[in-house]
């Protein structure tokens, strides 16, 4: 009897940029592909946690340019006063 394991990468693991190995590998966790691929913004994913993980980051970045550019707003409009 064979012991199973679970294949998605632990959330606090460091991605691993798929370009840079040179082969075909989930853009979150760097892991090999499956029988199934996930797709998202040009990118491929081994699991659907990589992909929530993926969509993760890109809000949290995209909130951080939002407060960024709302503050350089208001810096620019107390200063037009």
């Amino acid at each position: 009897m064979s012991e199973f394991t679970d294949a998605r990468p632990s959330p606090d693991a460091e991605p691993v940029s798929a370009a840079a190995e040179g082969r075909k590998r989930c853009a979150h966790c760097g892991g090999p592909f499956g029988l199934i691929r996930r797709r998202r913004g040009g990118r491929q994913f081994c699991c659907a946690f990589c992909v929530e993980a993926f969509d993760d980051a890109m809000r949290r970045s995209v909130k951080a340019k939002a407060r960024w550019l709302d503050l350089v707003g208001r810096a620019r409009h107390a200063r037009g006063r």
